[in-house]
């Protein structure tokens, strides 16, 4: 089932970041939302994660979908290891966890509390509790900053598998993460 905005505003503080925004996202394409910074790309992203409300407009078929994300910020529980921090949230036995992290490049680190982790360690513990939770649409906000090339790309070839019936909707500055996803659709959102 297709994702269905129609009309969707947002605005804060009386700044219009979303004016009238309509966009179907079909059900197991992938989209690349393409814009500056303050076109409202993670207001977008947040809106469909149900952390933000709308002020106006309608969203459809947005509660049939089971949602994970990659966001900015890192998002996990900083006491604890990230082995932890991924089953908790993914429900998935440590066996396989321990793969991906070694494929990840994080082997040894399985126990490490994450707040003694680097920031490119703490978003690929980020990612691999992302792509391993059950989901129909991955929400993917810039998910590779911080990220030497090496890791990227096996990410990113790791990544292409997973997501191949899925929805996905991706953010970044690198245009070459867009192409590496092979993701053709472009939403262009720009400044008001």
């Amino acid at each position: 089932m297709d994702i269905i905005l129609k009309d969707v505003c947002k605005v804060y503080d009386q700044t219009k970041v979303l004016e009238n925004f309509t966009q179907v996202f079909k059900a197991g394409e992938k989209y690349y939302l393409k814009g500056n910074s303050g076109a409202g790309k993670t207001t977008l992203l947040r809106i469909l994660m149900g952390l933000e409300t709308i002020d106006s407009g309608n969203i459809l078929n947005l509660s049939n979908y089971k949602i994970s994300a990659v966001f900015q910020e890192y998002r996990l529980v900083e006491e604890i290891s990230s082995i932890r921090n991924i089953a908790f949230v993914t429900g998935k036995g440590n066996e396989l966890i321990m793969n991906y992290l070694k494929k990840f490049g994080l082997n040894g680190f399985e126990f490490v509390p994450v707040n003694k982790l680097s920031g490119g360690m703490k978003q690929r513990v980020s990612i691999i509790r992302a792509i391993l939770a059950p989901f129909d649409l991955l929400i993917l906000d810039e998910p590779f900053k911080g990220l030497d090339e090496n890791i990227k790309n096996i990410i990113i070839n790791e990544m292409i598998e997973i997501v191949k019936d899925k929805t996905v909707i991706l953010t970044t500055h690198l245009e070459n993460e867009v192409t590496k996803l092979n993701i053709k659709n472009i939403i262009k959102l720009d400044k008001l």
